[in-house]
């Protein structure tokens, strides 16, 4: 079978099935919520949102008094960005410098713009555990 090949046909918009809860997302402030959904469309949100660095909160809504519903109706708030959005540090995150001596600090800077972070890092590494087992001797050569 021969190929023909077609000249100037124009690529399609790309379809999705989250298209609108994109839409909807980039609408959405902190505070913001979306009602009236089903347990699935919920999580779905959620998920999206989140995965769109977002803290979303769901919530099953409790039934009005008197409307007698066959499925529950869910919530889903926009509760501000995720943590890492917000530039917070973990605690023993790659990034966190308690402990660690200034002079080190400045030394991997210095090195920064060479990228040889990794590379610096075991170097000091190294260094600190020489360092350790000369203290750990002078220790056993006095005792």
């Amino acid at each position: 079978m021969k190929w023909k090949i077609d000249k100037d046909v124009k690529i399609p918009a790309q379809y999705s099935k989250n298209s609108h809860w994109r839409e909807l997302i980039a609408d959405m402030e902190e505070g913001d919520s979306v009602g009236d959904l089903t347990q699935n469309q919920a999580n779905g949100l959620s998920a999206l949102m989140r995965k769109n660095g977002i803290n979303a909160v769901g919530r099953k809504m409790v039934d009005k008094v008197g409307v007698v519903d066959t499925e529950p109706i869910y919530r889903v708030w926009h509760n501000g960005p995720k943590a890492d959005e917000r530039g917070l540090r973990r605690s023993g995150s790659p990034t966190d410098t308690q402990g660690i001596d200034p002079g080190v600090l400045q030394q991997a800077e210095a090195h920064e713009d060479k990228h040889n972070i990794v590379e610096d890092t075991k170097e000091v590494f190294k260094k600190i555990n020489e360092e350790l087992l000369v203290i750990a001797k002078r220790k056993k050569g006095k005792a």
